[in-house]
């Protein structure tokens, strides 16, 4: 047999979020303008919530499903606790009318919440400059060599807690997937990072511009979460070469490392 709850009405789901998000930095020069600087700091949260309405508790629906009748032969939950009314699905009224009551409903519809947070801080700073003004060129460009070091701190923070019901082994209202567990945890990295500029050659027949660029970043992770934690360093690198033979023509060639580190989702 099948049945869709059409006395107790849909299943709703209502999800509400908020969220801010502060940012600031400074940014200037020094050494005669020959040196500029970036300092940046940033702070985000979000907030959300779910519930969800008219589901069906499975523990209370078997209960429910379980009828006998009492000494006046009227029927009733095996097991009467928690205010057990018997859900009669299986026959009609006279009339052909439903014989689901709003006890029934009351009984074995529930409540599912649940709430969680992430945040979000960085912080970082970067000085770069042009070489070329203390003499670090090639001797086939007028252009200086541009360099540029920075640091930045990272840490993703996030936590997701269900109601007691939404934790049930296996789910504990029908209509879902499985059990939602409770999750905490946060990742932070610290990393170094560099880029470099060298004009090799410019303005020269053949040799507009010839210009090799890299970039390199180091990252240490630590992660800690769910009675777990961990850590691990990695770093991600680029080259590049760019050759513009003349105005109108550009080659450019490069190779590059990338990484991604998982989330707290991924790894709790």
């Amino acid at each position: 047999a099948s049945h869709r709850n059409v006395e107790g009405g849909p299943r709703n789901s209502r999800l509400e979020n908020s969220a801010f998000r502060l940012v600031g930095g400074l940014r200037g020069d020094f050494g005669e303008g020959v040196w500029g600087y970036e300092v940046f700091g940033q702070y985000s949260e979000t907030s959300d919530s779910s519930l969800s309405t008219n589901d069906f508790i499975i523990e209370n629906l078997q209960q429910a499903f379980n009828v006998v009748s009492d000494a006046n032969g009227n029927p009733v939950c095996a097991d009467p606790s928690g205010g057990c009314v018997p859900y009669n699905i299986f026959q009609r009224g006279p009339n052909g009318e439903s014989l689901v009551t709003q006890e029934a409903l009351d009984f074995i519809q529930g409540v599912g919440l649940v709430i969680g947070s992430t945040s979000q801080l960085v912080v970082g700073a970067n000085v770069q400059a042009d070489l070329g003004e203390y003499g670090f060129s090639s001797p086939f460009s007028e252009e200086g060599i541009a360099f540029l070091l920075g640091v930045e701190y990272r840490e993703d923070s996030l936590e997701s807690i269900p109601d007691e019901i939404s934790q049930v082994p296996g789910g504990g209202f029908t209509g879902v997937g499985g059990a939602t567990l409770p999750v905490a945890g946060s990742v932070d990295v610290y990393e170094i990072y560099s880029e470099l500029q060298i004009p090799l050659i410019t303005d020269k027949p053949f040799f507009r511009e010839l210009t090799l660029s890299g970039q390199y970043r180091y990252s240490d992770y630590s992660t800690d979460g769910n009675g777990t934690s961990n850590s691990f360093a990695t770093d991600a690198f680029g080259i590049q070469l760019t050759w513009a033979p003349v105005e109108d023509l550009t080659l450019r060639g490069q190779f590059q490392r990338a990484v991604r580190a998982p989330n707290v989702i991924e790894l709790f």
